[in-house]
């Protein structure tokens, strides 16, 4: 067994009745955050109770501030009556070219919207077929047009990044706007997936891997820098005892990263071959993911902006 293949046992969060005795309670920082004002940092002092509560509500608030950021620019943009006949385009959209709502919402936002009068948001866009996924073993079976949903191609990215490093346990986290938001997992529990469902900032390293474009392992994760306290401790509950970062990059911009998990700490780095296996299947998924942003979501945002014009 391999120091990156699954552990046996997972530890888990205790949640025992002394927690309601401790000092600490729930703090009110999200649940009173107006929406342009998303929580920063993590609090210190809960009880595994309150740290729970406060997660759910953070997740909750990620979630929710995407979607209704998107609303009021379409609102405001189109002169909709309500948020949502906003909420309902976007889900049209999403679900006519099998995007997840979160990343449509996300480019309403990020990306600049349509020129005052152009009944086209994107006017003379050609798009380009799918580029080849030859490393993850997926075809494309639809001419190039619309290529496999984006969900297969990350689990694929995950699965393959799994074997190059020979191990069982990883995830996926997708770029979005200020955020790194978990898109795929595999063999780790129910904590850490609630606690990894947002990422911001140097709060990990799969942060720093995408801030600094390059591959980053971490040895041994009980004295890393590179996880503030509660991620560590996370990992850790986890049954992680070291991880390896690989950045899905395109032109110098993480577009994901995928982490794979280690059981024990690492006594020797992954070996070279491995090292640019892991770099070829980087850069190849990354171009998928740009394509995929500059074909596939821009056509959700063409369709949306046809749509509102017909309100």
């Amino acid at each position: 067994m391999t120091a990156f293949q699954k552990p046996r046992v997972a530890l888990h969060m205790s949640t025992g009745n002394n927690d309601a005795k401790a000092q600490a309670s729930l703090p009110e920082q999200v649940s009173q955050a107006p929406l342009n004002d998303l929580p920063q940092g993590e609090p210190d002092g809960l009880t595994e109770n309150a740290w729970a509560e406060w997660l759910d509500e953070r997740n909750r608030l990620f979630a929710r501030f995407v979607v209704r950021r998107a609303e009021n620019v379409l609102v405001e943009r189109y002169g909709l009556e309500d948020l949502l006949q906003a909420f309902s385009l976007l889900k049209e959209a999403s679900q006519q070219f099998n995007v997840k709502l979160h990343t449509v919402a996300d480019a309403v936002a990020r990306v600049d919207g349509p020129a005052p009068g152009r009944s086209d948001w994107f006017p003379g866009r050609r798009p380009d077929p799918a580029p080849s996924l030859g490393t993850l073993n997926l075809v494309d079976n639809k001419g190039g047009r619309l290529g496999p949903p984006q969900g297969a191609v990350l689990s694929a990215a995950l699965d393959r990044t799994l074997s190059i490093a020979g191990a069982a346990v990883g995830h996926v986290h997708l770029a979005e706007t200020g955020v790194r938001r978990l898109a795929q997992s595999s063999g780790l529990d129910g904590p850490f997936t609630e606690y990894a469902k947002f990422t911001q900032d140097q709060q990990t390293a799969w942060d720093w891997a995408a801030a600094e474009n390059r591959q980053i392992t971490v040895e041994a994760l009980s004295s890393s820098e590179m996880f503030t306290p509660r991620a560590r401790t996370m990992m850790l509950r986890s049954g992680s005892r070291a991880c390896h970062c690989v950045p899905l990059t395109h032109d110098h911009d993480a577009l994901a990263v995928v982490t794979v998990h280690a059981q024990d700490r690492l006594t020797s780095p992954l070996s070279q071959m491995q090292l640019t296996d892991l770099q070829e299947l980087a850069a190849e998924t990354g171009a998928w993911l740009e394509w995929h942003r500059r074909t596939i979501v821009l056509n959700c945002l063409e369709l949306l902006h046809h749509r509102a014009q017909a309100q």
